[in-house]
């Protein structure tokens, strides 16, 4: 699979609020700040380095784009596994609902640190978006 067109893991942040019962990561994506063209992606979030199961990844419209925009979350393996065809010019302020059945419906494990990916189906210039997932890590090797 081909690498993300951008990087935003260092620009987003990293590992934020973690703790030994379980962790959330959160970020938002400023497509004013990091424009996305169309059918490009950008690394947002890493799982942490240990194994890590997932549960779940979803996103919340903060701003629409104004235009046509339609998301995809996955991972470098899958990159619509946890969202795909997700309308990001709905309504601000609800959950994006996935266009179609996805390939991650429950926990998932990662092995070690693996970016979670954003793919935009078109450009992204104006709106907003918060991905949200959660886990648990499940010891070192």
């Amino acid at each position: 699979m081909a690498a993300a067109t951008y990087d935003l893991v260092r620009a987003l942040g990293q590992y934020t609020r973690m703790n030994d019962g379980g962790f959330t990561l959160i970020k938002d994506i400023d497509f004013a700040e990091n424009n996305i063209g169309a059918n490009e992606s950008a690394d947002i979030m890493v799982t942490p380095p240990e194994p890590t199961l997932i549960d779940n990844v979803v996103a919340y419209l903060i701003t629409a784009e104004g235009g046509t925009l339609t998301i995809d979350i996955g991972d470098e393996s899958n990159t619509d596994g946890w969202l795909d065809g997700g309308d990001a010019n709905g309504t601000p302020g609800a959950l994006i609902a996935t266009g179609t059945a996805v390939a991650y419906a429950g926990p998932k494990l990662y092995a070690a640190g693996t970016p979670l990916r954003i793919t935009c189906v078109n450009a992204a210039d104006a709106g907003k978006v918060r991905v949200i997932a959660w886990g648990r890590s499940i010891g070192r090797p």
